[in-house]
């Protein structure tokens, strides 16, 4: 100890000799020091961070395997449909995709980043809304009938003010009007992770909302994406009963896998399905799904 305090001792005169350099080495640790807070804190938000839902480690990713072991994320409504009817380990099955519009606000419009997604979407994350309500299932059946949006929290309070009054009221996405009817809890921003949506809407309502997406025009023209098994725009995230465990899931699925291969024109005779645990999809980012 004594050595130390001695040690200290000269470090301090050294420093007040060239306060200089002193200052210099402050500002550089405080700048790293930050620089590497900052950093981290947008890696938690994005990529760390757990889903603010219940048990978010019973949640799987969908993925279809190729005959070459390549790992493929995407798949066409009716394919989802045929892999929700038939699996039996998971509990829910949900999709979504991604989603640019303008909100027309009272100086203009506003790019929003979002989600288009099935109507379970919320129940298989375990996501429970701080305000109103999340989607119903006669909203998850009847194409163009269900002009409904849940707000993402931090929309809610950026534009809208954290007003509790937002319950009820419209908000006009692509030109076309949606009923506020909830709000997604703080910290919550979608089921991949690192993606920032905005608002949610029924993917009942895509025919309505994407085809003012220049994106969608290129894919399929003016076509109603629910009916179309050649595009792929969705991803597939589904929760595994409590009785079952991954391993078991993923033979389920290799059983059901021919019959959806038959149907499905982004599957061939040698790919098959299968699933990992949400998060851990290995480099899969760079197999982008289209964004409407």
């Amino acid at each position: 100890m004594e050595n130390l305090y001695q040690d200290l001792r000269y470090a301090v005169r050294m420093l007040l000799k060239k306060p200089g350099f002193t200052l210099a080495a402050v500002l550089t640790l405080a700048i790293g020091i930050g620089a590497n807070t900052t950093i981290f804190s947008l890696l938690n938000a994005a990529f760390l961070r757990p889903l603010p839902g219940d048990a978010p480690d019973r949640l799987v990713t969908l993925l279809v395997r190729s005959d070459d072991s390549s790992l493929n994320e995407s798949f066409s409504y009716p394919d989802y449909a045929d892999i929700r009817d038939q699996s039996k380990s998971l509990s829910g099955l949900a999709a979504y995709g991604s989603l640019d519009v303008s909100l027309s606000v009272e100086v203009g419009a506003e790019v929003l980043a979002g989600e288009i997604v099935t109507g379970n979407y919320f129940d298989v994350l375990g996501v429970k809304p701080v305000l109103g309500r999340t989607f119903l299932p006669e909203e998850d059946r009847v194409p163009g009938q269900s002009p409904v949006v849940v707000l993402s929290y931090d929309l809610w309070r950026e534009r809208f003010g954290a007003d509790p009054g937002m319950i009820g009221r419209d908000i006009v996405l692509n030109g076309y009007p949606y009923s506020v009817i909830g709000v997604a809890p703080r910290g919550f921003n979608s089921a991949l992770l690192g993606r920032s949506s905005r608002f949610w809407v029924p993917a009942m309502m895509q025919g309505q909302i994407a085809p003012a997406s220049a994106g969608t025009r290129r894919m399929v023209g003016s076509a109603d994406l629910l009916d179309v098994r050649s595009t792929s725009w969705l991803r597939i995230v589904g929760r595994l009963h409590a009785e079952v465990n991954l391993d078991q899931a993923r033979a389920e699925l290799e059983v059901i896998s021919p019959g959806i291969a038959q149907n499905s024109p982004q599957m061939t005779s040698d790919s098959s399905l299968t699933a990992v645990q949400l998060g851990n999809e290995p480099g899969l980012r760079e197999a982008a799904v289209p964004v409407l």
